[in-house]
């Protein structure tokens, strides 16, 4: 089913998921996905995304997993059509089964809305009925688009189940390049969500993160980059990308637990280098019978920033579990953000004017934004922003190498006579010699960067000049009388 955000032309998006909440260029029926950053070109950035669920009722020595998809193409990259071909690998892959109760049907009214219903079931032992809402959002002011899933896990089993809800996004974002093997991973300040974007560019991205609807806590998140080997490894690949959230005992490997490629454990930022990236995000969670748990996914198009989730006593003035630090009133103050109750610093992707900042872009330079200062660009202010167009920023005066009023390297013909770098003169004064920067006449004669044979430079003009300096005025001739 296509979910809409309504919008025509730039900022339109529509998904095709499916009753388990997968989607993505290579499972969805039609290849159509348009889930864009607003104003870049779509080019089918989501190669797959979805869920896996692994299950482990009492008595059971590990878990059996449930891929939560509906489409052949991912079922069999996990488990080939020789074997049974329902996406459920573990010791009760025989007996476990998941069913559609209700198909997925659009919320009335509501094109970006839809719901449906589904069981994971080994009577008695396992009985999960499972309600899954899937909202697309448009934003016009952060100019993204989000896709909301929320997971209302019910048992009526026999005993307390114990669950890994693992959510997964293999991303080929193809915009500055269209390459699939250029995109950068990372964790956000905060460590609350991983992200995938393209070189240089914070719109050309998308975030996973855990919704504010979560009534268990996130466990781990992932960001895995082709080729890098977190910890003990194993190492990410291209070849097996898709198929990789089920090995090693059917989850992801330990090693990867809040682990960014090339960043390290538990450690914010970007991976710098590129290639083909995976991210996750998992809860680990118990249940027991007769009751209920939800698991909010938040998957967002357009951004790297997505805010952390902020404690229900956020603003009260007291620090409590979850809160970095509390202000009161939800204001800013020069260590704390008050809107979130987390400790200011730059790159964390909230403006605190309190603390100085102009802007925040998460660390990353835009033409708005110093990501390394957290204040507007500007030529002269000694910070190198290459996203302004600068190649060199040496402070408000002129270097040997720098322009300061420009940011352009220096050099003999660009207009600018720079003194620091020795130029007496520029092009434009047509007694400048092209080639050095410096008078080309000098007293005395000669043509500073004309040749010795040219007739046509320095003799004609040497001559003039000798001429006019050695010239004497013949004094008058005296009278004398007649003889």
């Amino acid at each position: 089913m296509f979910l809409t955000d309504g919008v025509v032309g730039d900022g339109h998006a529509e998904v095709d998921i499916d009753d388990y909440g997968s989607f993505g260029r290579l499972v969805g029926p039609n290849d159509t996905d348009d889930f864009d950053p607003v104003g870049a070109t779509p080019f089918t950035p989501t190669y797959m995304a979805g869920a896996y669920l692994f299950v482990q009722a009492p008595g059971d020595v590990e878990a059996t997993m449930v891929m939560l998809t509906g489409h052949r193409f991912w079922v069999d990259l996990v488990e080939p059509p020789v074997n049974s071909g329902d996406g459920i690998i573990g010791p009760r892959a025989s007996t476990l089964t998941r069913t559609v109760i209700t198909p997925i049907a659009r919320v009335a009214g509501s094109p970006a809305e839809a719901r449906s219903v589904f069981t994971i079931s080994d009577a008695p032992a396992i009985q999960l009925e499972i309600e899954l809402h899937q909202v697309l959002i448009p934003d016009s002011t952060s100019k993204t688009s989000e896709l909301r899933q929320t997971y209302t896990i019910r048992s009526t089993s026999t005993g307390t189940i114990s669950l890994v809800f693992l959510g997964h996004w293999d991303p080929d974002l193809y915009y500055s390049d269209n390459s699939p093997f250029n995109d950068i991973v990372g964790a956000a300040p905060g460590l609350c969500y991983a992200y995938v974007r393209d070189p240089g560019s914070t719109t050309a991205a998308l975030a996973l993160g855990d919704g504010a609807a979560s009534t268990v806590p996130r466990s781990y998140y992932y960001a895995g980059l082709d080729g890098v080997v977190p910890g003990a490894g194993p190492a990410f690949t291209v070849t097996n990308s898709t198929a990789q959230p089920v090995r090693d005992a059917r989850g992801l490997p330990l090693a990867w637990r809040n682990h960014a490629a090339n960043v390290g454990t538990d450690i914010p930022g970007d991976s710098v280098t590129g290639g083909d990236a995976a991210m996750g995000i998992e809860y680990r969670f118990s249940i027991a019978p007769g009751t209920m748990e939800v698991v909010e996914l938040e998957r967002v198009y357009g951004t790297v920033a997505r805010p952390c989730r902020v404690s229900a006593s956020c603003g009260d003035g007291l620090l409590t579990t979850g809160e970095q630090c509390d202000p009161g009133n939800a204001v800013d103050s020069a260590t704390c953000n008050g809107a979130t109750c987390t400790l200011a610093a730059c790159g964390d992707g909230h403006t605190n004017l309190a603390a100085g900042e102009e802007c925040d872009s998460i660390g990353l330079d835009a033409t708005s934004c110093n990501g390394g200062t957290c204040l507007a660009p500007r030529c002269g202010d000694g910070y190198l922003n290459v996203a302004t167009g600068e190649t060199c920023d040496e402070g408000e005066g002129d270097t040997a190498t720098c322009i300061a009023m420009t940011c352009q390297p220096s050099s003999c013909g660009d207009a600018h006579v720079n003194a620091v770098a020795g130029e007496e003169c520029e092009v434009d004064d047509p007694l400048c010699d092209a080639f050095t920067c410096a008078y080309a006449f000098t007293l005395g004669g000669g043509c500073v960067g004309c040749g010795a044979g040219d007739a046509n430079g320095a003799l004609p003009w040497s001559m003039f000049v000798a001429f006019c300096l050695l010239r004497r005025r013949r004094p008058p001739r005296q009278r004398t009388a007649p003889e």
